[in-house]
C-alpha cells in the first residue's frame, strides 16, 4: 500500500508538471470540501470536449482511477476527466447536482460504481437533464422510486463482474427501466475494474464513441 501511494504521488507530480493531472477542491452544501483530480482532454481545446465524472465505491477513492489508468485513457480520447472523492456519510444524495453546476459542466457522462449509485441514481431520477450518458458498475440502488427511469432516453452501459451475484441482479433490474441499455461482463469480482482495468477502460471508450 505504501509503495502504491508513492507511485500515485509521483504520477500526480509528473502530471502536474506537464499541465495534465491536477488535484483540486470544491466546496458544496454545508461547507463540505470535495477533493478531485482533473485531467483535461488531450484535444487542443478542452472547452469543446466531452466531460466525464468518475465516482468511487465505499472502499475506494479517486486514486483508484489513477491505478487503473482510467483517467489517462479517457483524457487521451478527448474527454475532460473529473475523478471525485465524495465522503460517503457526510453529504446529501443530491450532491452531484451541486457539483455539476459549480464545475460548470454541460451534461457530463457519469461513471458510478457500487455505493456511489445512491448519488448517481438520485441524479437520474431528479435531474436527468444534467446527464448525457450513464455508466454503472454494479451500482447500489437507493430507497427511492426508480420507476421514473422508464421515461428517460439516456445512453446507458452496465458493467459487472461475473462473480458479483448481487451486482448483476441490481444491474439487470435497472436495465429493465433504462431501455436500450448495453451491458458488459468482466471475469472478476464486485470491483471488476481492478480485475481487468484494460478491458474495463476499452469498454468505456467504445461506449462513449458510439
Amino acid at each position: 500500500m505504501f509503495l502504491l501511494n508513492i507511485i500515485i504521488i509521483v504520477i500526480i507530480f509528473i502530471g502536474a508538471c506537464r499541465g495534465t493531472l491536477t488535484e483540486k477542491e470544491l466546496v458544496v452544501e454545508s461547507n463540505i470540501v470535495i477533493k478531485y483530480y482533473y485531467h483535461p482532454s488531450s484535444a487542443s481545446s478542452a472547452s469543446s470536449s466531452k466531460s466525464i465524472i468518475l465516482l468511487h465505491g465505499a472502499k475506494y477513492s479517486k486514486e483508484t482511477w489513477v491505478k487503473t489508468n482510467t483517467i489517462s485513457a479517457l483524457a487521451q480520447q478527448h474527454i475532460n476527466v473529473y475523478a471525485l472523492d465524495i465522503p460517503n456519510k457526510k453529504v446529501d444524495d443530491s450532491v452531484l447536482k451541486d457539483i455539476i453546476e459549480k464545475l460548470g459542466l454541460e451534461k457530463p457522462i457519469i461513471l458510478s460504481p457500487s455505493l456511489s449509485g445512491k448519488y448517481s441514481i438520485h441524479l437520474l431520477t431528479h435531474y436527468p437533464h444534467l446527464v448525457s450518458a450513464y455508466i454503472a458498475v454494479a451500482p447500489v440502488i437507493p430507497t427511492i422510486d426508480i420507476t421514473s427511469l422508464q421515461s428517460l432516453n439516456i445512453k446507458s452501459l452496465f458493467i459487472y463482474g461475473d462473480k458479483d451475484i448481487e451486482g448483476i441482479k441490481r444491474s439487470k433490474l435497472l436495465m429493465t427501466y433504462l431501455k436500450g441499455s448495453k451491458e458488459y461482463q468482466i471475469t472478476g469480482n464486485h470491483a471488476c475494474y481492478l480485475d481487468d482495468p484494460e478491458g474495463f477502460n476499452q469498454q468505456i471508450i467504445n461506449f462513449i464513441r458510439q
